[in-house]
């Protein structure tokens, strides 16, 4: 599994993002290109955000249970998402394409002991959220066949 802490895993997801278009469609799903971009910009957002915001785990399955989700099974196709993960409405394609990019160098250099508790999988440590967020950019790479 690859980890936004290594930088030849970041450049590869990069390589593949600057790929999308607006016009890229997507194989499953409702998201345009545009709507996904935004999306992995703003769950970027909530994992570099503020340690303390107070978040609580959803409940749902039993912890061991997401973990494997996190770590080792295919993740759902047809599931919404976290609603502070679609927060920003898509605008100009370059500009929020230059946002992911950003945040995506900020992970690969960020390196603290007090991330934000996911509110589906709960506390995570920093290769946690560094190897789930690089699932999370790849899972949606393969949605627009990337």
């Amino acid at each position: 599994m690859g980890s936004m802490f290594i930088e030849k895993d970041v450049q590869i997801l990069k390589e593949r993002l600057k790929k999308l278009t607006p016009e890229t469609r997507p194989n499953w799903g409702t998201f345009t290109a545009g709507q996904m971009l935004c999306h992995l910009g703003d769950a970027m957002a909530v994992a570099l955000a503020e340690p303390k915001r107070g978040v609580q785990p959803l409940s749902g399955p039993p912890m061991i249970i997401r973990h494997m989700i996190r770590r080792y099974l295919p993740w759902p196709r047809h599931i919404r998402t976290l609603p502070e993960m679609i927060v920003t409405q898509p605008g100009e394609f370059q500009k929020d394409m230059i946002r992911v990019l950003t945040y995506m160098d900020t992970m690969l250099r960020t390196r603290r002991t007090d991330w934000p508790v996911h509110a589906f999988f709960g506390p995570l440590d920093d290769v946690a959220w560094a190897r789930l967020t690089w699932r999370h950019i790849n899972h949606h790479l393969h949605q627009f066949g990337l």
